[in-house]
């Protein structure tokens, strides 16, 4: 009981941390653009760069914390 438990928690805080790079997509575009707190001007009709940057550094980070697990562990 305990280990499927703490099973479970690990698996979440394992998407948790493979999340982290989208969230702090997120977090910089909504002070971009939302609040307009760098450069006051309106936001871009697409944003097509933002997303390819916010993917590939999400991989990046997932092939890294991957590679650091194992050999941490």
């Amino acid at each position: 009981m305990i280990r499927s438990r703490l099973s479970y928690a690990r698996y979440y805080l394992r998407i948790l941390t493979l999340l982290l790079p989208a969230c702090a997509y997120y977090i910089a575009l909504q002070m971009r653009f939302r609040f307009n707190l760098f450069f006051p001007r309106s936001a871009p009709s697409r944003l097509p760069s933002y997303w390819a940057i916010m993917l590939l550094t999400t991989i990046v980070w997932a092939i890294t914390t991957d590679a650091f697990r194992r050999l941490a562990g």
